[in-house]
């Protein structure tokens, strides 16, 4: 709600207009007062388009437009309400005469819809647009088929032509029916059996839109025989065909095709293969961007060049959309589009200047959930506001119109080119010296420096240094939960041209046996380095000495220079550390200015305390996901949940903290780096009647090096943003696992084939092995401890002891889907077990659930994650956000407070343009 109201205060009227159109999708049940609450605060004397904005969405909503209407038309209320009463023309001629005698300008047409909303004759524009589900896909398909096909020479052959398409969509069979369609309209000879085509294709999504996409990469997909392409080239006069190719034809049809699509999900898809494509594929999917409706993609480039993690990505994104917003020539696009209206050159330029805002200066935009749906409603306000010049068509014939495209595609690969990072970024090799043995209780230093090194630096920390900046403070974070550690938050000075200073650490042990301690470095909110230290504790006797030896330290996290930048941008980092009086020890630190230590928790924590609450949250939870629950009972569970969840609050958190976390932005990217593994933050409240912390924000789990790996940490490799190959493991008594890699990966599914389905411990480390993706579909059993039961059996069963051997490769995302078809339990300290064996195997980042999850649910929630991360190019943090969001809309049981996040939120990685052999 606070970016909500953020939108509706900007200075910028059309992102104003755009949060009043999209206030019913983003706030359903509280728009009404929402908006009435703006109708207050509006400037005086109304503006046309914004009042009669807001007008419109208060009757949508429920709430009584008449006072603002009465106000702009300045007529009686009582007269309003009966010209509203009556017919549409008589309210036409009502409106008329009333702009007149009022002398009002600027677009009073756009006022004309109150009388259906009035009535409760339309609905928002927004109303329908989140999750379509495949029924409503299928049936706007079906109705484009009607549409187009009457407007066929041969209206009668071309509904017969499309018969088995009809059958496919009746059975709700999407991704068949696209394939279908999409075969017809790039190989048919008949431009308008074509045109047929690709309309229907159009409303499908990313059923359709998935594979036209990767087809626009490269890979293979139909293409017209030699006598379609004989056929279309007589069709342009053409007497040979020259230079017109099958294969050049078909890409030019894939273009095209693309070029109908305007729903989100397909926007947001080609804005991420515009910023993360190279070469002609890029070329190619950047000019489909520029010819889209305007609402389609530019929203998601908008965003892009604001918010992605990477400087590089920002200016591709940010590029791309200057060339479009200015109507660059090779686009071949004269004027901007909704929905094939086009409208005059020039009312986009607003796009531009928000892109230019300091990020700190708007704080509406920073979720993707908000940001992109204001602005889309904004851009589709725009023909209504400015006027329009037309209909978007073309006269010239295919062949030409191909023929123009294979020229244009390397005049627009050479517009772009890579931007240099802006900041400099020196790097840095850690030196940490620790003794190989130590005593329990005898105080030992633990020293910590980066040094500058005149070769490469073996696991190397990137420091960033702005032009001109000498020296950049850095703090460095020791965690080590088997030692009294005193001060364990230091700040550090590099300068430009040397190395650090040494900071050192005052250590007690307090347990004996391997220990290890975890030193990360901090640059703002930005983990910039990660190093673990293995030592042996052992009992003190008058024989051995304190310490002795150097301790082996591991690079966990090194930090290249792209990687820095998708670091930092959380907006807040607790700090949270057990102290030798149990309670734990709160810090925060902010992207600027100096830490701040919030005290300490109210009282400590004992083992039995920690397992009572979780046996109470446990009975919520398997409560929660009971077979389909009622409306009234999940609302009074989660009032439960919270009620729960905020007792743990009271006791774990230190005074002040609720005022914190309410300056935080909604949907604030906050991460915790804590070693207490059994604290389950998406399940908090900082009130009684509060809301989760979950559905608040984009909660992160930092990885803590707090207990010894089971094996030999990875070495880290370079990682690119690109995933070619994932493998899918679906364990015993899953329903329909021949299904679930296209519910998982949807159109993408052939990247994952084939699954391995209840395979043995052999097959599993030989199809793990150089995978991007490792996602398991298994039951998350308990007994005889936690595992993930990936066949029946004892041989089946997955440890997370035994994560190391499987051989995944540094880099991959790996998503445990632990699913269950009875009773859940909540298991904090098995998903935390699970997520630091496969960070120390090299997951990045590692996504798993707080307890077993109905499969159903589970597998669909890791479809929506999929779309987001890997299609539209969401990072893995506000992927996950936008998944919970859509779970939450389409869910009946709550399962999407469950998923978490293990690692870096900031990861981007998106599917290639084609999968390496």
């Amino acid at each position: 709600m606070s970016a909500l109201k953020a939108a509706l205060g900007d200075p910028v009227g059309w992102i104003r207009i755009g949060a009043i159109r999209a206030a019913q999708e983003l706030a359903p049940t509280r728009a009404g007062g929402l908006l009435a609450e703006h109708a207050g605060a509006l400037r005086r004397p109304l503006a046309v388009d914004e009042a009669s904005t807001l007008a419109i969405a208060m009757a949508h909503t429920r709430e009584n437009p008449l006072p603002l209407t009465a106000e702009l038309l300045q007529v009686p209320q009582d007269r309003l309400r009966e010209a509203l009463a009556g017919n549409r023309a008589d309210w036409f001629e009502f409106l008329r005469a009333s702009v007149t005698s009022a002398g009002l300008r600027g677009p009073v047409g756009v006022i004309g819809p109150l009388i259906a909303a009035w009535n409760g004759l339309s609905y928002p524009p927004a109303a329908l647009r989140p999750g379509r589900s495949a029924a409503h896909r299928a049936q706007a398909a079906k109705s484009a088929l009607d549409r187009w096909s009457r407007m066929h020479a041969d209206p009668a052959a071309a509904a017969g032509a499309f018969e088995a398409v009809r059958t496919m969509l009746e059975r709700e069979d999407t991704a068949a029916a696209a394939d279908a369609l999409i075969a017809v309209a790039l190989t048919d000879p008949h431009e308008w059996t074509r045109v047929v085509a690709r309309k229907a294709a159009s409303e499908l999504g990313l059923d359709a839109a998935t594979p036209l996409l990767r087809k626009l990469a490269g890979d293979d997909g139909p293409h017209p025989d030699a006598d379609a392409v004989w056929a279309i080239a007589r069709d342009d006069r053409r007497e040979s065909i020259d230079g017109l190719t099958p294969e050049g034809l078909s890409m030019f049809l894939t273009a095209e095709a693309l070029e109908d699509f305007a729903d989100p999900a397909t926007g947001a898809a080609v804005a991420a293969a515009a910023i993360g494509w190279d070469g002609d594929a890029r070329a190619r999917v950047v000019r489909v961007a520029g010819r889209m409706s305007a609402s389609a993609a530019l929203p998601a480039l908008v965003w892009s060049a604001r918010h992605l993690p990477s400087p590089r990505e920002r200016a591709r994104a940010a590029e791309v959309l200057h060339r479009i917003v200015a109507l660059d020539g090779a686009l071949d696009a004269p004027f901007h589009h909704i929905h094939r209206i086009e409208f005059p050159h020039g009312h986009l330029d607003w796009l531009l200047d928000l892109v230019a805002r300091n990020r700190t200066q708007t704080s509406w935009d920073g979720d993707p959930g908000v940001a992109i749906p204001i602005l889309r409603e904004a851009i589709e306000a725009l023909p209504d506001m400015v006027g329009t010049v037309g209909q978007a068509y073309s006269t010239a014939r295919t062949a030409h119109l191909a023929m123009l495209f294979g020229s244009h595609v390397p005049t627009i690969r050479h517009l772009f080119g890579d931007r240099p990072l802006p900041k400099a970024r020196l790097e840095r090799e850690p030196k940490i010296d620790f003794p190989e043995q130590c005593s329990v209780d005898a105080e030992v230093t633990l020293t910590v420096q980066l040094r500058a090194v005149a070769g490469p630096a073996v696991g190397p920390v990137a420091v960033p240094f702005d032009e001109g900046e000498a020296e950049v403070e850095l703090l460095v974070v020791v965690q080590a939960p088997g030692f009294s550690v005193r001060e364990p938050v230091k700040a550090m000075t590099v300068p430009r041209d040397g190395s650090s200073e040494t900071v050192a650490f005052a250590l007690r042990p307090r347990a004996a046996g391997e220990q290890v301690i975890d030193v990360k470095f901090m640059h703002g909110t930005a983990t910039i380095g990660q190093s673990c230290v293995a030592t042996r504790v052992i009992e003190r006797t008058e024989t051995t000495p304190e310490s002795a030896g150097t301790a082996a330290v591991t690079m966990l996290e090194p930090i290249d220079a792209e990687a820095l930048e998708l670091a930092g941008v959380a907006e807040a980092t607790f700090l949270v550390q057990t102290a030798d009086n149990g309670r734990l020890d709160w810090t925060l630190v902010r992207p600027t200015g100096p830490r701040e230590f919030l005290g300490q928790s109210s009282g400590a924590f004992e083992p039995a305390r920690v397992a009572a609450w979780q046996v109470e949250q446990s009975r919520l939870i398997r409560e929660m996901l009971e077979p389909e629950p009622t409306p009234e009972d999940l609302d009074a569970l989660r009032a439960q949940l919270a009620a729960t969840g905020n007792e743990l609050y009271a006791q774990i958190a230190p005074k002040g903290l609720e005022s914190v976390l309410d300056g935080l932005n909604e949907n604030a990217l906050v991460v915790f780096d804590c070693d207490a593994d059994w604290i389950p933050w998406e399940l908090l409240a900082s009130r009684p009647e509060g809301t989760l912390w979950g559905e608040r924000f984009v909660l992160v789990r930092s990885p803590v090096a707090s207990r010894p790996p089971h094996a030999t940490i990875a070495t880290p490799t370079t990682v690119t943003t690109a995933l070619d190959r994932a493998l899918l493991v679906v364990g015993d008594e899953i329903d329909r696992p021949g299904r679930v890699g296209q519910l998982t990966f949807g159109r993408m599914e052939a990247r994952a084939a084939p699954p391995l389905i209840k395979a043995s411990w052999a097959e599993l480390q030989r199809d793990v092995a150089g995978k991007d993706i490792v996602h398991f579909v298994c039951h998350g059993r308990q007994q005889p401890s936690y595992h993930l039961s990936y066949r029946e059996g004892v041989a089946g069963r997955l440890l997370p002891r035994q994560v190391h051997a499987l051989g995944v490769k540094w880099g991959a995302v790996v998503f445990a889907n632990a699913c269950s078809s009875g009773a859940s339990d909540l298991l904090l300290s098995d998903f935390q077990s699970f997520g630091r064996e496969f960070y120390y195997a090299g997951a990045r980042p590692f996504i798993g659930t707080l307890g077993p999850v109905p499969t159903r649910e589970a597998v669909e929630f890791a479809g929506l994650f999929y779309e987001h991360f890997a299609i539209a190019g969401l990072p893995a943090g506000h992927a996950l956000r936008m998944a919970r969001q859509d779970a939450a809309r389409r869910f009946k049981r709550p399962v999407w407070l469950f998923y978490c996040l293990y690692g870096s939120p900031s990861v981007v990685r998106r599917w290639s343009t084609a999968p390496r052999a």
